[in-house]
């Protein structure tokens, strides 16, 4: 907490008003009272927004808004690779859409320049490809447009008699795979 403290010092914004936003329901509200706690801690004046689930996704993806914080928006890729991350969050391209996923507005002319040239090098140079996603993997962490808050897991509880049990981070369990005797 002191560093977090000496930083938000640092950055000059100590006392900015921060307006959170989230569901109107638990555990998002709650999520949301806790941060606004926090972030009255660190110096801001925080304070919560919390509308119905159709008002946030309806308010989410207006950008004349300018949402600061949000509990309960995330991000799922369908398919794991770095691509499906900087194109619709993090590039020039997907920040100037009306309805957009890049709900940050992020957008950095050198990021775009390498992740289109890491896509250009993934099938020829898959080392070169990982070297140039890294750099710009980099580049946006530093500048932070998003800040996770919560990264969710799950657990599965099998019986003995169950075998081969997987599950997807996105669907949960792949029933098709088990077996049970």
């Amino acid at each position: 907490m002191a560093k977090a403290l000496r930083l938000v010092r640092e950055s000059g914004t100590t006392n900015m008003p921060v307006t959170v936003w989230s569901f109107d329901t638990f555990p998002a509200k709650a999520a949301g009272s806790y941060l606004v706690g926090l972030l009255d801690e660190l110096g801001y004046r925080a304070s919560l927004h919390a509308v119905s689930n159709d008002k946030f996704w309806t308010d989410l993806y207006n950008p004349g808004l300018k949402i600061q914080v949000s509990i309960g928006a995330g991000w799922g890729a369908d398919f794991p690779s770095p691509s499906t991350f900087f194109g619709p969050l993090l590039s020039c391209q997907s920040a100037d859409g009306p309805a957009t996923n890049n709900w940050a507005g992020f957008c950095d002319p050198h990021v775009d320049t390498l992740t289109s040239q890491a896509q250009a090098a993934q099938l020829t140079d898959p080392a070169a490809a990982r070297r140039l996603w890294a750099q710009a993997d980099h580049i946006v962490t530093d500048q932070a447009p998003y800040v996770p808050i919560l990264n969710a897991g799950m657990a599965g509880f099998v019986s003995s008699r169950a075998g081969n049990y997987q599950a997807s981070p996105m669907y949960g369990p792949l029933l098709d795979q088990m077996w049970v005797r």
